[in-house]
């Protein structure tokens, strides 16, 4: 998974909404992720919806087994 973390910072927006896709198919157990893909949400336009993707579903995993909150 950290390669997957480092992709989504890469210059490429092929290689960064490729990998945010990956992290959300990896659903709960991508929470390590959430930092990574939250700084794109901040940055970098093409790959926004696709990092918005991946902690949507990152996050519904994470609440439906246990209680966590992603900011």
């Amino acid at each position: 998974m950290p390669r997957l973390i480092q992709a989504v910072k890469d210059s490429s927006a092929l290689v960064g909404s490729n990998a945010a896709v990956a992290l959300g198919k990896i659903d709960s157990e991508a929470k390590a992720a959430v930092p990574a893909l939250a700084q794109t949400l901040k940055e970098d336009d093409d790959v926004r919806q696709y990092a918005a993707g991946a902690l949507e579903k990152v996050n519904i995993e994470a609440e439906a087994t246990e209680d966590t909150e992603f900011v």
